[in-house]
């Protein structure tokens, strides 16, 4: 166990020697338990300041904050032959995505395993590692500063424990999913996150714009152009995008339409201040000739047709029958907005075939049959 005062340098990777003949031994291992650290609370992108890595022959934490070049360790992390172990890694391989421009070709979550095990979907690293491999690990100092320098001996044991037993919990858990006949299940609901597109995506920045819901017409295709526009300029300045403009003042400004400052200074969350400098590059955009481009995205953006009640609610409960006859959570079958679509003839992907097909078909009836 990893124990704070006691924990060699050779362990904190904070110069290019050191990543060299790391990246050396790692040229051997297969499986790679990984875990990061990083703050994203003043930027767009998230500031990456430690990568955290264990084989079963080493355990290091890499400075990424230190003036060292990381692609050699990129390059091993994301090799064909290498397989990434994470819990709840899908913030992990985003962070990483956005420094390496790529994504590891393959990727065992435990989390993922644990929700096809009977345990609740959303369940924390120590927890599900006290009830597979009888370890509790020390989450005292989830508010540490990750761009301080020093790191303080408590911190890096704090950060080295999130890696230290993933290989051992991931053992446990891949037999208990062999003896379940679930480790198939497992392999495509891995590959499913890996998947997922990264790039920011305007239907769902819309679609998570408070109040955005109450847009209608008109006033959806002056909110994606908005969006978009902060997006860019969030990206460009490397902060975040609350800080270009926030999601009240954006669905405000769809509303109103303010077409001159005077106007634009009475939208509610904007100061006088903040509408002169922001007049030259909102009002044409909520004014301008009408942006064809994204009529599209605004027809997916429209509130959709409302699901039969009826029609829901059974096709809720079948879930929840075939949840249990499973022994797991209804959540990792479907969430209610896969049933949604499904009832508005959109059923998802993951839902029409695959392992939740098939296990569906017994319990799931017609969606027609509350008509």
């Amino acid at each position: 166990m990893i124990v704070p005062g006691h924990i060699p340098d050779s362990l904190f990777i904070n110069d290019q020697a050191k990543l060299h003949d790391l990246c050396a031994t790692l040229s051997k291992p297969k499986l790679i338990a990984i875990d990061t650290e990083f703050v994203r609370e003043s930027t767009y992108f998230a500031k990456l300041c430690l990568i955290q890595i264990a084989t079963d022959e080493l355990i290091a934490c890499i400075d990424c904050l230190a003036p060292i070049d990381m692609q050699p360790l990129f390059e091993q992390l994301l090799s064909a032959n290498v397989t990434l172990v994470a819990h709840s890694g899908r913030q992990d391989i985003e962070v990483i995505w956005q420094k390496a421009g790529a994504l590891p070709p393959r990727m065992l979550d435990t989390q993922i395993a644990a929700g096809l095990l009977g345990y609740p979907p959303q369940i924390g690293l120590r927890e599900l590692l006290i009830e597979i491999v009888g370890v509790e690990i020390e989450k005292s100092m989830t508010r540490t500063d990750w761009t301080k320098r020093p790191l303080s001996q408590n911190a890096l044991a704090y950060a080295l424990s999130d890696v230290e037993y993933l290989l051992d919990m991931w053992s446990k858990l891949e037999r208990r999913l062999l003896q379940a006949g679930r480790l198939d299940w497992f392999e495509e609901d891995c590959q499913r996150a890996l998947n997922v597109d990264l790039s920011p995506n305007l239907i769902q920045i819309f679609q998570r714009t408070k109040g955005a819901g109450r847009l209608r017409g008109i006033q959806i295709n002056t909110a994606l152009a908005l969006l978009k526009w902060r997006e860019k300029r969030a990206e460009e300045v490397n902060r975040p995008r609350r800080w270009i403009l926030a999601d009240d003042v954006i669905v405000a400004l769809a509303q109103t339409k303010p077409s001159n400052l005077a106007e634009l200074q009475n939208v509610p969350g904007i100061s006088a201040k903040s509408a002169e400098k922001l007049e030259a590059a909102l009002l044409p955009l909520i004014n301008g000739q009408h942006d064809s481009t994204l009529d599209e995205l605004a027809a997916a953006c429209a509130p959709s047709q409302k699901p039969n009640a009826s029609q829901l609610k059974l096709l809720q409960a079948h879930v929840r029958e075939a949840a249990m006859a499973l022994d797991i959570e209804p959540e990792v079958i479907a969430a209610k907005r896969d049933l949604v679509a499904t009832v508005l003839n959109e059923t998802p992907q993951h839902l029409s075939t695959g392992w939740r097909a098939a296990a569906l078909a017994a319990y799931v009836p017609d969606k027609h049959a509350g008509d």
